[in-house]
């Protein structure tokens, strides 16, 4: 399904010209990182929906095998599921540890839920060969054991492409728990469809008059529009096939693919590019200015490591006084906005309080601690940037800050992934020479959901004394608990959580920021310091010799993703 030739053929090209000019062993390993990624590329569609909505079985009606998955397990044994193409078939259990534990297929209703993350089933299917790029992931049912539904959500936030949401035809309507997610996953930018299921089991009038109420319904709570189709396993298998291929498609996995690649690709080529025109323009030079232009470059990686080390120590203050306080305010807002819903949730009892509280916690660190992340080191790059008043950066400033500015300019775009847009009216050297700055910036916007393997799991006193404080209150002074009480306690039990997490990531992000200075430079050097190994043979071969490389740079602007 998923076109990965041309991304492939290209990085081809890119590692023959990186060996054919010995450039930078950097460019290869990224060169070879690429490679595996895209090779190793799965798009993975969501199938979400209430216990007993027909998730299940309508896996095992689309690839044909219904003895697959055991359909009407109990909601409180459920766990997530992957269905993915092999030509052996097994069961991979991932335990809590993230080891792997070979199974058959039979072993599988053997298994405790508890002790393992998620399963993968390896299925030999002529439907999963046909959609072999593509893995179908049956969730736990929204209304099954919040513990195992936390597990499996928090583990596909940043995997999952898109949900495929089933309701039950006999339900007639949303329930509260299926309108929770739909208001929580609105907010992760992913993409959502909608089967009515069991369209058997109503006449056909009654089908379309709940096909109708539920698509009212998603489409009052969802920010686009969702499409909404009826389905039944008793259809005829063709019919059944087309729409749930329509509805996997409706995705777009080629586009999620190229969004998610072209940064890295188009990063290869400008090093590469940059290396190459080094080179052309030390082959103007004497091995003295040669080794001069080495040591400038040496100067200037002290001095920016300098810089940015100075830098750091307001980034820290930063974080400890502005960053964690602004995270702690979005989370305060969040839960104080839905007062009134909590209390209701409380009197249906702790189970409807606590999928309600994880709803609306979930994607607000998740938003939140992204967007404060991303302005803290968006703060720290142009302060670095500010700093290049000393002649050795003169040159640079200016082409830096208009970087920047570009940036900014497409930062909040739908093809963040895609990294910064560099404008062709800068020149090559100008873009690429501290290019670390626009790649951490790129990374600062994608950074790695920091609450992916983070279970919310609040103080058992607070939900344990549930059952009692309904009770004993009315209503109004039920909420009043709520507001007053149970917030700030469940404030005070994730805030050093998500404190621990932050910090990591910014760890992860100061890593990643010097690593990007870095590697333009050494490619610099390394380019010089094969210039000048060269410099005799260049100098017998001058024309054929820049011939070649020109020949490579103008090979360099055919490429395209």
């Amino acid at each position: 399904m998923l076109n990965k030739e041309s991304y492939l053929k290209n990085l081809d090209i890119l590692d023959s010209i990186m060996k054919r000019n010995s450039l930078d062993k950097v460019i290869g390993e990224k060169i070879d990182v690429t490679r595996k990624n895209i090779n190793e590329y799965i798009t993975r569609i969501l199938l979400i929906g209430e216990f007993s909505a027909g998730k299940s079985a309508f896996i095992n009606k689309l690839i044909d095998r219904d003895d697959l998955l055991k359909v009407a397990q109990a909601p409180e044994t459920s766990i997530a599921t992957e269905i993915m193409y092999d030509e052996n078939e097994y069961v991979e259990c991932i335990t809590m540890d993230n080891d792997i534990k070979k199974i058959s297929f039979s072993e599988v209703y053997d298994l405790n839920a508890n002790d393992y993350r998620y399963l993968i089933y390896h299925v030999k299917s002529s439907y999963l060969e046909k959609i072999s790029d593509v893995i179908l992931v049956d969730m736990p049912g929204l209304n099954s054991n919040i513990e195992n539904h936390n597990k499996a959500i928090a583990q596909y936030i940043s995997k999952g492409s898109g949900y495929i949401l089933l309701v039950g035809c006999d339900n007639g309507t949303l329930r509260n728990e299926t309108k929770q997610f739909i208001r929580e996953i609105r907010q992760y930018n992913q993409g959502l469809t909608c089967f009515v299921s069991k369209s058997d089991l109503k006449l056909p009038e009654d089908v379309d008059e709940v096909k109708l109420q539920i698509e009212q319904e998603i489409n009052n709570l969802f920010d686009d529009v969702v499409n909404v189709e009826t389905i039944s396993i008793l259809e005829d298998y063709d019919k059944f096939e087309s729409k749930a291929t329509k509805a996997i498609k409706s995705f777009n996995p080629q586009q999620l693919f190229v969004n998610r690649f072209d940064g890295a690709m188009k990063e290869i080529v400008d090093l590469e590019k940059y290396s190459l025109q080094t080179l052309l323009s030390a082959m103007e030079l004497n091995s003295d200015e040669i080794d001069n232009r080495i040591m400038e470059c040496e100067k200037n990686k002290k001095e920016l490591e300098k810089k940015l080390n100075a830098e750091l120590k307001d980034l820290d203050y930063n974080y400890n006084h502005k960053v964690i306080f602004e995270i702690e305010m979005d989370l305060k807002n969040a839960l104080h906005g839905q007062v009134d819903n909590l209390t209701d949730a409380i009197l249906m009892g702790k189970d409807a309080f606590s999928s309600l509280i994880n709803s609306i916690i979930r994607p607000v660190i998740i938003n939140s601690t992204q967007k404060h992340i991303t302005k803290s080191f968006e703060d720290l790059i142009e302060n670095i940037d500010i700093s290049f008043t000393d002649s050795k950066f003169e040159n640079h400033a200016s082409a830096i800050q208009k970087i920047l500015e570009d940036w900014k300019e497409n930062r909040n775009s739908d093809k963040l992934d895609k990294g910064v847009l560099l404008k062709t009216g800068i020149s090559m050297e100008n873009q690429l020479k501290y290019k670390g700055i626009t790649s951490a910036l790129a990374i600062a916007t994608t950074v790695i959901n920091p609450v992916v393997e983070l279970i919310i799991v609040f103080l058992p006193e607070i939900l344990e004394a549930l059952s009692a404080i309904y009770k004993m209150f009315k209503r109004d002074d039920l909420r009043d608990k709520v507001e007053f009480i149970i917030i700030p306690q469940i404030i005070e039990k994730i805030m050093p959580e998500i404190v621990k997490v932050v910090e990591e990531q910014k760890e992860i992000l100061i890593d990643n920021l010097k690593e990007k200075f870095n590697e333009a430079i050494n490619a610099e050097v390394t380019a010089l310091e094969n210039a000048k190994q060269d410099k005799q043979s260049i100098i017998d071969n001058y024309e054929i010799s820049k011939k070649e490389k020109n020949d490579d740079l103008q090979l360099l602007e055919t490429i395209n993703f």
